[in-house]
């Protein structure tokens, strides 16, 4: 039905409204995930997925909208709903940046001992990039250690690469920063431990 109905000049989306919880055919997470995905986005057919009523199933919920490459919102509240669905509905189902990945490039003495995130890998066809819709974040918490403590110099540089591709045009854009440890921890103390 979203095929049948695509242009490739306006949002296209399939708004998913539900508690999450599958209990007739097909329940299982990742099986109903994988129908959620439209072979890496190519149509510009995303889900957002809204999650209603008490109980709701935010491993489903969240498994389904990882793989639909989409938004996904809980409305607990009337209130919540009227927001949401509202004056935000634009920002639930529309599209800032496509395909984004983050490349981090440490000095050659580091490595990262432990990663909170969707996805890490030294490979990059590894890690399925992520759609960012407006005022959207992508947060990964890393613990670094280096291989021997007496290498690390503050001045050693970080380059952090950015690259993802317009919503409709799917151009090109890449960002780069280059830094320090120093200009990283700042005066944050915790940081520079």
């Amino acid at each position: 039905l979203a095929q049948k109905n695509y242009s490739k000049d306006k949002i296209n989306r399939v708004v998913l409204i539900s508690d999450g919880q599958a209990n007739v055919g097909i329940t299982d997470e990742e099986l109903i995930g994988k129908h959620a995905d439209d072979e890496e986005g190519q149509e510009g057919i995303y889900l957002a997925v809204i999650g209603v009523g008490d109980g709701v199933n935010d491993t489903l919920m969240n498994v389904v909208t990882d793989v639909g490459r989409g938004a996904y919102v809980y409305l607990d509240t009337e209130a919540e709903a009227h927001k949401m669905l509202g004056e935000r509905f634009l920002s639930v189902v529309d599209l800032a940046a496509r395909a984004v990945r983050l490349e981090v490039n440490l000095p050659w003495y580091m490595q990262v001992q432990k990663f909170y995130g969707e996805q890490i890998s030294t490979d990059p066809t590894k890690v399925r990039p992520q759609h960012l819709g407006p005022n959207d974040a992508m947060l990964f918490f890393q613990i670094l250690s280096a291989c021997d403590k007496s290498l690390i110099h503050g001045d050693d540089r970080i380059r952090l690469t950015a690259t993802w591709e317009t919503p409709f045009g799917h151009e090109a854009r890449k960002a780069v920063i280059d830094t320090t440890f120093n200009d990283l921890a700042g005066d944050d103390a915790d940081l520079t431990k």
